[in-house]
């Protein structure tokens, strides 16, 4: 399991690949913010990858509500680190379910390391499917040429280096 922001599953929706979460970690939990995010107001918005990712909710996407305890911490680092809430709970859901995070803002990824939780990035999945065997180096670097061409962000010097990767 691994628990996921919303940047990532809107982004590997644009470009067909949201699959690669189940793929590599069988199921990928959400806080109710991420939910609201990106099924409700893509909807609302008239998103298609809003619909892909609704599809998927209830079958290996888990929409996860915040004990508690976490919900209370999610504020906090919501007020604290200048977090969306979306990337707040999604660190406070990571914490109370010990899981990776997928999230690809810089900001709340340094926030959710020093919280103790391990991160990985969106071009750091198409890697680790690569790498696994789950595709072929043509095929990460034609999704990762995807995402940027999709808005995605990705560093220069890191699309750079991720792309080399890919066509070794």
């Amino acid at each position: 399991m691994i628990v996921s922001d919303a940047s990532p599953l809107i982004s590997l929706s644009r470009v067909g690949r949201l699959e690669l979460l189940r793929i590599l970690h069988g199921t990928a939990a959400v806080p109710p913010a991420v939910h609201r995010e990106v099924v409700t107001e893509g909807k609302r918005r008239g998103r298609p990858d809003a619909l892909a990712v609704e599809a998927a909710v209830g079958k290996w996407i888990e929409v996860r509500p915040l004990p508690p305890r976490f919900a209370r911490s999610a504020e906090a680092l919501r007020t604290a680190g200048r977090l969306g809430r979306g990337e707040a709970e999604s660190i406070a859901l990571a914490v109370a379910l010990r899981a990776p995070l997928l999230m690809d803002d810089r900001a709340a990824v340094a926030v959710a390391r020093r919280h103790g939780v391990a991160t990985t990035w969106s071009t750091s999945l198409v890697l680790e499917a690569v790498v696994g065997g789950k595709l072929l180096r043509n095929e990460g670097r034609r999704i990762v040429e995807d995402l940027v061409t999709a808005g995605h962000h990705i560093a220069p010097g890191v699309l750079v280096e991720l792309l080399r990767e890919l066509s070794e």
